[in-house]
């Protein structure tokens, strides 16, 4: 078998093997080693379940004689969003441009701001991020990005959570605690670099041309659980689906580089909303309830910890629990309006009925604790 001539993905005949090689051996990161490469044994391709909403990701495993290597790639598409509710048109144009953006932002982050925190910062990242062999940004039909798959090292002890089964509450510990250390080491980047991230790409979530409401009552375990809901629904995404520009300067903050999905959205913001997305979308409501202001606590100590690391420069930085509860509270009902629209674009991917039952008691409950007078973090 010809395993170099091999599609990855039909969307694009240049997406081979071959074309997978040619990048890795002219990157920069060296990843493969040519005295060790000779022929190849096999080659597994596998597009790795529901993850990425807005793109479709491939774990690849290469054999050759002496060695395996493994990698991602990574092919932004809207193929997930349209699901059985079809876009119109001008909806469908739209979103391919935000996605576009989207896609930008993130090469653009792995390229030019990640470099910078890693050479430059007196202060090492205490958690690990993928390093990036290749991407392009320029074409639709041709943008991809080539990248590290940190689960295939066995010694990093880097494990894939399924979104279904949510977080628990080490892991979120764990990783509040790395995103607050990478939101105050991102203050050290040149001012011009992080404004250059400045309301890119349109973060609105406009409920009409997303048919959101369309799309969670197109299913009938979902339009049971939301039934009597409709009205609340749409005057949620109304009034708070709506992205304010530059919401750090509301708390007369210094912005922050905001990873936003899994670096998928970067943009500039309070720093708040990532921690806020992270506990509505990857955790269950019971857990969730009991343990959101402990989680803020963490966020403070570990920012204010990398802060004072920084120097005498950064010491008017430091956030206090009070500011930190309140921009959390803040973005909530924001965050529910994604959290709405992302889960019910993902349950048009998943069809075991477990995982699909799990999602949706997940939803609504966000749902029924942002329709509560007291609202998020006030336990």
């Amino acid at each position: 078998m010809n395993f170099l001539q091999q599609q990855i993905d039909p969307s694009n005949p240049n997406f081979t093997i071959k074309f997978i090689l040619d990048h890795l051996f002219k990157s920069k990161q060296k990843p493969l080693d040519l005295e060790e490469i000779n022929e190849i044994k096999n080659v597994y391709i596998n597009l790795m379940g529901i993850g990425g909403f807005i793109s479709k990701l491939y774990r690849i495993n290469i054999k050759f004689n002496k060695k395996e290597f493994n990698c991602i790639f990574k092919i932004p598409t809207m193929e997930k969003l349209d699901g059985t509710v079809k876009y119109d048109s001008k909806g469908r144009e739209e979103l391919i441009e935000w996605i576009d953006h989207v896609h930008k932002s993130e090469c653009r982050f792995y390229n030019e701001v990640l470099p910078l925190l890693i050479q430059n910062s007196s202060i090492s990242l205490n958690f690990r991020i993928p390093q990036v062999y290749a991407f392009k940004y320029s074409e639709q039909s041709e943008n991809f990005l080539l990248m590290e798959d940190l689960c295939s090292n066995k010694n990093q002890k880097i494990f894939q959570v399924e979104l279904a089964d949510g977080l628990n509450n080490e892991q979120v510990e764990s990783t509040i605690s790395s995103i607050a250390h990478f939101h105050a080491l991102s203050l050290s980047l040149p001012s011009k670099l992080i404004d250059s991230f400045k309301n890119h790409p349109d973060l609105d979530i406009d409920e009409k041309s997303l048919k959101i409401k369309e799309r969670i009552f197109s299913m009938p375990e979902t339009a049971e659980m939301f039934k009597g809901n409709e009205e609340k629904i749409l005057n949620l995404f109304e009034c708070y689906g709506t992205y304010q520009i530059e919401q750090h300067k509301k708390f007369g903050l210094d912005p922050v580089i905001v990873h936003g999905d899994t670096w998928q959205v970067v943009h500039i913001g309070t720093g708040i909303n990532d921690i806020v997305r992270l506990i509505f979308v990857c955790v269950d409501a019971e857990l969730r309830r009991l343990n959101s202001i402990k989680w803020l606590k963490i966020y403070e100590k570990s920012f204010n910890k990398t802060i004072k690391k920084l120097g005498k420069d950064f010491e008017t930085k430091n956030k206090s629990f009070k500011l930190i509860k309140e921009i959390a509270i803040f973005h909530s009902k924001y965050e529910c309006c994604f959290q709405l629209f992302l889960l019910a674009n993902i349950l048009g991917q998943e069809k075991e009925k477990i995982k699909r039952e799990k999602i949706i008691k997940r939803m609504k409950y966000l749902f029924d604790d942002c329709c509560k007078d007291e609202g998020f973090f006030n336990e």
